[in-house]
């Protein structure tokens, strides 16, 4: 099972609003403190959890891509050069295939939107 920030309080006797500034390096922390929390987060192999981070920063670093197919070498190209610049900017794709098909593609993009994308790119 995974830690959790409250392993990694308590491991490093810290509070877990201490671990979150550590990790989000938002406010300035005491440097034997901060070392304290890295250490634990390393030796327990921690690692945050996106979607809990998402309901508090309303932020979830995916965004959609709806293609209208994939045999069509074209699109594979334009996905791959569109994820590829995602990544430097620490961002995963959520890919969804319509098949050419205008419903489909509307279900697609209602599926992402709940599923809250920070954007979505329609390719036609």
């Amino acid at each position: 099972m995974p830690s959790t920030i409250n392993d990694v309080a308590k491991l490093a006797n810290v509070s877990i609003t201490t671990v979150s500034r550590v990790i989000n390096d938002n406010y300035p922390v005491n440097r034997e403190t901060k070392a304290r929390v890295l250490k634990a987060v390393e030796e327990l192999n921690y690692k945050p959890n996106m979607m809990a981070r998402s309901l508090i920063t309303k932020k979830t670093s995916v965004i959609g891509i709806v293609v209208p197919g994939l045999t069509n070498l074209f699109f594979p190209t334009i996905v791959e050069a569109i994820e590829k610049n995602l990544k430097k900017a620490c961002y995963t794709i959520f890919l969804g295939n319509c098949y050419g098909n205008s419903s489909e593609e509307i279900k697609i993009i209602e599926d992402m939107n709940q599923r809250s994308v920070d954007g979505i790119i329609i390719i036609d």
